[in-house]
């Protein structure tokens, strides 16, 4: 779809079979059943009360099949910012969504299912939501968003909340190189130039929260990672999409960091 950026999936990879579903309208509704973990998700358009079918849900063990929960939107003037959760091991099923979270410009419809296992979030807000996808089958193994933004969209940051504010884009440019400083235990500066040689340096642990390792990862290669692969782990699975600058915090450290986005076209 032209101009639309997937998020995630996070989740599984390998269990239920894979799902997608483009909205034809606006959201207007969201049923989940969930007990321990997410076992199913459906949605519902304002376009002729259009729902998509439910995704996950298949367990033969009725007992497994979790509580319904219906999240209605109060359209056309409440609409979605943002989705996050956890995904984890499950009923011995090596990794699936255990919980999500669902906050609006009103309200935060959540934690459904049990806060526990690896967190992600998907911030949604200057986006149009286009749709969803990831894989099912007794459950909902892996979930991931379709979203169209307006011009670009910030994700992040990620790290500590130490140090002073940093922003570096690139308008009609690009990202041409990135300069790291680190050692062994975490990431003291990044400077990033762009296409016409504009460039921006930032940042210079000890029981501070920062940025402890880093790794780039473009169409061709993997670069890094670069520092100490301790703390926890953020990634952000992105298709569809170009990264046009960072954000984030820094001082002695990099303290925090995170990216804006647009569509490849």
């Amino acid at each position: 779809m032209e101009g639309v950026i997937s998020l995630g999936p996070y989740g599984g990879s390998t269990g239920g079979d894979p799902w997608s579903y483009k909205l034809t309208s606006d959201l207007k509704e969201i049923t989940i059943h969930e007990g321990g973990n997410i076992k199913s998700i459906s949605f519902k358009e304002v376009t002729h009360n259009l729902i998509s079918g439910t995704f996950g849900g298949n367990s033969p063990n009725h007992l497994d099949l979790g509580q319904e929960i219906k999240i209605g939107l109060n359209w056309p003037f409440e609409h979605l910012i943002c989705i996050s959760g956890t995904h984890g091991e499950y009923n011995n099923v090596s990794d699936v969504i255990i919980s999500l979270t669902f906050q609006t410009n009103f309200n935060t419809y959540g934690p459904y299912g049990s806060n526990i296992g690896e967190p992600f979030v998907m911030p949604i807000e200057d986006s149009d939501i286009a749709g969803f996808f990831g894989r099912s089958g007794y459950y909902l193994d892996a979930f991931g968003l379709y979203v169209k933004p307006e011009g670009s969209i910030s994700f992040g940051d990620w790290g500590g909340p130490g140090g002073s504010p940093f922003s570096f884009t690139v308008g009609k440019s690009w990202i041409k190189q990135i300069t790291i400083n680190h050692d062994s235990s975490n990431i003291k500066s990044l400077l990033f130039k762009d296409g016409h040689d504009r460039d921006g340096t930032y940042g210079e642990y000890r029981n501070m929260t920062v940025i402890t390792s880093i790794s780039f990862i473009t169409n061709l290669k993997t670069y890094g990672p670069f520092g100490g692969e301790t703390g926890t782990a953020f990634s952000l699975p992105i298709q569809g999409g170009v990264i046009v600058g960072f954000h984030g915090k820094s001082g002695d450290f990099i303290d925090s960091i995170g990216i804006f986005v647009k569509p490849e076209n």
